[in-house]
């Protein structure tokens, strides 16, 4: 990773993938080790657990306990194997053991008492992901930094005040400005020389006036990494994921997609709330609002590429293409729209949606991937339009199907599966 200059101090945060395994864990902390100016660092939930957990809430809907701590006792289990690869510590094993007890007394609470899984329970539920992760990480970092350091476990709950908007908490930046200023003062302190501190909390969680846990919604580890950033006046967030920074496309359809160097503010933005997956949408108003630049690099590959976003026009001027995978078919014709009509279903509502479709239709189903194409381009410059990259292709060749002529600054197109890998070989070219 490439480094700011005159940096003071920065924050970190690990996504779910970085953390996902002892292994993991231990080589995220080295990262910490080898970055001095690394004061305060976040963590995510280890890879699938916020998913599991949702599966837990799945049968806590259907009055299923025993299935409920049955799949609970399974995450335990990973986090147990963790700790053993870390070495298993007595007291952190006692800590993986106090939220086993809370784990199973929510389940057992949320069905002997009827509570159900309403948005209150789930929160309660969805922040032990986070609290396993950052238990165990703090006892990895420690572990990696030796005597000379010290780290300090924080509860985000103590400092990262949202309203009761259980499932999507809106933060409350006065009182989460004057709480983070009094517990990480002594972690910022410039005048230690003999011993370094290092914070390390949770992404995701927070709570409200009356100590009710609360939760920013799904990804929003991000999200409390940037809200920290910012109270903080940090010099920097770094967020550490399994990829190369932002990337031009999605590397697991199109394993040439480009890192690109340098973004700004409102391309990284938009492109967040298109669909990329590297960053949560919420994320960059914090830190814009203070210019604190943020980073996106890989914990695989440290020094490798990545991507800084920041004040000032994205460097070369960029293009993203956003994948949404989903199902692309034509229904019989309409009136006064041509020979067929095309219809896009997203993966995530194809269920749904696919039971007010006839059979007959149903037939003529097939695979597609929805392109969101978003360019930015210097003054002076042509901007691209969907029919310029249709002549990419050759006349009347060109495998693009129009869905709507822009959405959000972005040119909106379907592509068959099939012949998607050529168009992206193709618009990677331009």
């Amino acid at each position: 990773m490439s480094k700011q200059a005159n940096s003071k101090f920065v924050v970190a945060k690990f996504g779910g993938t970085s953390v996902r395994d002892s292994i993991a864990i231990k080589n995220c902390a080295e990262i910490v080790k080898s970055l001095p100016e690394v004061k305060v660092v976040v963590v995510s939930a280890t890879s699938q657990t916020t998913n599991h957990l949702e599966g837990v809430a799945d049968c806590i809907r259907m009055n299923q306990k025993e299935d409920a701590l049955a799949a609970y006792n399974k995450i335990v289990k990973r986090h147990i194997g963790i700790c053993e690869g870390l070495s298993g510590d007595s007291l952190l094993r006692g800590f993986i053991d106090e939220l086993d007890f809370e784990g199973s007394r929510i389940i057992e609470e949320a069905v002997e008492l009827g509570k159900g899984v309403s948005p209150m329970i789930m929160d309660q539920l969805y922040s032990l992901g986070e609290r396993f992760s950052s238990s165990l990480f703090s006892f990895a970092l420690q572990s990696s930094l030796g005597e000379s350091y010290r780290v300090k476990y924080l509860d985000a709950r103590e400092f990262v005040k949202t309203d009761s908007s259980f499932g999507k908490a809106v933060p409350q930046m006065d009182k989460l400005n004057e709480k983070v200023g009094s517990l990480f003062a002594p972690f910022l302190d410039e005048d230690l020389e003999e011993l370094r501190l290092v914070a390390v909390t949770q992404g995701f969680i927070g709570s409200d006036d009356q100590g009710r846990t609360t939760t920013l919604g799904r990804e929003g580890s991000d999200f409390s990494a940037a809200l920290l950033a910012s109270s903080l006046d940090a010099e920097s967030l770094t967020i550490w994921s399994d990829v190369e920074g932002v990337l031009t496309t999605d590397p697991r359809v199109y394993p040439d997609a480009k890192t690109i160097p340098e973004l700004s503010y409102k391309d990284a933005t938009k492109i967040a709330k298109l669909g990329a997956k590297v960053l949560f949408p919420e994320t960059l108003a914090p830190v814009q609002k203070k210019n604190i630049p943020v980073y996106v690099g890989s914990s695989l590959k440290p020094n490798g590429k990545g991507t800084w976003i920041k004040k000032g026009p994205s460097s070369p001027s960029f293009f993203s293409i956003i994948l949404k995978k989903g199902f692309m078919f034509n229904e019989a014709p309409l009136e006064g729209v041509g020979e067929t009509s095309v219809f896009f279903i997203e993966e995530d509502s194809l269920f749904s949606e696919l039971s007010n479709i006839s059979e007959e239709v149903l037939r003529k189903l097939k695979r597609a991937y929805q392109f969101s194409f978003v360019s930015s381009f210097s003054e002076g410059e042509e901007c691209l339009t969907f029919s310029s990259l249709s002549k990419l292709f050759g006349e009347g060749e060109s495998p693009l199907i129009p869905d709507e002529s822009e959405y959000n600054g972005a040119l909106r197109f379907l592509v068959l599966e099939k012949e998607c890998q050529d168009v992206l070989k193709m618009l990677h070219k331009i």
